[in-house]
């Protein structure tokens, strides 16, 4: 079973799709040294590495599905024959070794392909570095073969059931957030093993049409990266490795997010389209369009400018932007409020004034509230329809996380008139802000409940106007302490951020705040 699962991943990976397993299964091999270095000067090697039994420098070439002879003669050909011969590379490229040239396939060679290489490998001289073929079928080996190092022994019944529900469209955010804290252990070689079922997972939902719950594995992954070696003073190469691959995973994902988004997607009937549940599935929709793609341009400096660009169009097109479902779904307006309320505050101060008036709409006269960030789909939906369904009866929530995200961000922008507005409207609906503030331990990582005890202010004190706070400081949790948290001290603010969208209950102030000044 495993096998078919493997085989049928790798037949309909992408190229760059394939990067972030494929160093994930170098490392879990044994290869150290590992370096990606696909692009214009890569010199025929998308990857270096280093093996020491014996000391061999290996340079890999992959490729994504079969390869003809045609493909085979017009350009395969002069790539591999780059890469076993051309010392150029990278400062770690030890030309001195004995060396390996790798030719990877996720396919196979097909048609006049297999003879045409077998002549060229009996061809090549026997004091030349030689040249090996990973085609499928290996792969698969390397993948599922090896206790110690594939996906045999770790990826069991509750991975199969998990793909089953992928592929019947039954696979839900908390699913896939609660299987992964298996991802979290110091078990040597689970980390690696975590990252192969983790490309497994979010590959097999790209293919479901759920980037976005591709996306979300992937910081899942790096979230339990973060949980394992959580307190750790010096970071092996290993874990900077395994950390690069969890960030690289969400790249590509999100970079497939980001290919989607044209002007067509600026408005509701692109999103909304004859979805049955378009009232509850249309915000939703948008919420995530807003975490991923702000992220992603908080990630990649390159794209910065344009992704907020976009952005501040999408916000202010599309009105379910403004309209989070309930609680759960505060925090995917961080990453897009961060990014755009860079460079533009006017744009940001106008849509968090919508999101006021939707948040004082649904507190206001027969609302009952939205529902908490723990709440599960059913009861999310009960409370969004519930005031205007007579008999749906829900305790009424005067509490809300929603409230306390608008506060925070109006004060991490530093824009008064954002404040004040702000307080007044969540004061004249009697709404009562709550944020959740983590300690400095393991639990910070992990969502709550089963064991887990995150601490809550349920009343946290406000300054009622922004002139009475210290300076852009409203409220006690509002600080610059980057020393806070084990991920401040390093200076990983963007993956801090990334366990908001995990964790969906909670963020942190002074994190925010360096990333609006780009300090991450």
């Amino acid at each position: 079973m495993l096998e078919d699962v493997v085989a049928s991943f790798l037949e309909s990976l992408t190229e760059r799709e394939f990067d972030a397993p494929f160093m994930a299964l170098l490392r879990a091999h044994g290869f150290q040294r590992i370096h990606f270095l696909h692009g214009q000067f890569e010199f025929g090697k998308d990857f270096i590495a280093q093996r020491d039994d014996p000391p061999t420098q290996f340079a890999f070439q992959t490729k994504a599905g079969d390869i003809n002879l045609p493909q085979w003669s017009s350009s395969v050909r002069g790539q591999v024959e780059i890469m076993r011969t051309n010392t150029l590379a990278h400062p770690d490229f030890d030309a001195e070794l004995p060396r390996v040239g790798v030719l990877v396939l996720t396919g196979r060679l097909t048609g006049g392909a297999p003879l045409e290489v077998q002549n060229f490998l009996a061809a090549i001289p026997s004091d030349d570095p030689r040249l090996d073929l990973w085609d499928r079928e290996r792969l698969v080996e390397l993948f599922t073969a090896s206790p110690a190092a594939g996906l045999t022994g770790f990826s069991d019944g509750p991975f199969l059931e998990l793909l089953g529900r992928i592929d019947n469209g039954s696979a839900t955010e908390s699913r896939i957030e609660r299987f992964s804290e298996r991802w979290i252990g110091t078990t040597e070689g689970v980390g690696w093993r975590a990252m192969l079922e983790a490309a497994l997972l979010a590959n097999r939902l790209r293919r479901a049409d759920r980037l976005d719950l591709a996306a979300f594995t992937a910081l899942c992954s790096l979230r339990a990266i973060w949980a394992t070696i959580h307190g750790t003073e010096d970071r092996s190469n290993e874990e900077v490795a395994r950390r690069g691959a969890a960030v690289g995973l969400f790249e590509t994902y999100a970079a497939a997010v980001w290919e989607l988004a044209s002007d067509d997607l600026l408005t509701p009937r692109a999103i909304i389209q004859d979805d049955l549940g378009l009232m509850v599935t249309y915000p939703v929709q948008c919420a995530r369009v807003l975490e991923v793609l702000g992220l992603y341009g908080l990630l990649n400096a390159d794209l910065t400018d344009d992704i907020a660009a976009w952005l501040k169009r999408f916000m202010d097109c599309q009105p379910g932007a403004a309209h989070p479902l309930s609680d759960r779904w505060a925090v995917s307006l961080l990453p897009a409020i961060i990014l755009v309320g860079r460079t533009d505050k006017e744009a940001v101060r106008s849509f968090v004034t919508e999101v006021l008036r939707w948040l004082g709409d649904r507190y206001d006269e027969d609302e009952r509230g939205l529902a908490g960030p723990y709440a599960d789909p059913d009861v999310e939906v009960a409370y969004f329809l519930g005031g205007s369904l007579e008999h749906v009866e829900l305790r009424e929530r005067r509490e809300s996380y929603l409230a306390a995200v608008l506060l925070d961000l109006a004060a991490v922008l530093q824009d008064a008139d954002l404040y004040d507005l702000a307080y007044n409207e969540i004061a004249a609906v009697d709404i009562r802000p709550f944020v959740t503030l983590p300690r400095d331990d393991v639990n910070q990582y992990l969502t709550a409940g089963h064991g887990v005890d995150v601490p809550v202010n349920t009343s946290p004190k406000y300054a009622e106007q922004y002139a009475e706070g210290d300076g852009w400081r409203m409220a006690a949790h509002h600080d610059d302490d980057v020393s806070r948290y084990y991920l401040g001290r390093l200076g990983y603010f963007w993956d801090h951020l990334t366990l908001s969208i995990v964790s969906r209950d909670r963020y942190w102030v002074a994190g925010l705040r360096r990333l609006l000044l780009k300090e991450s």
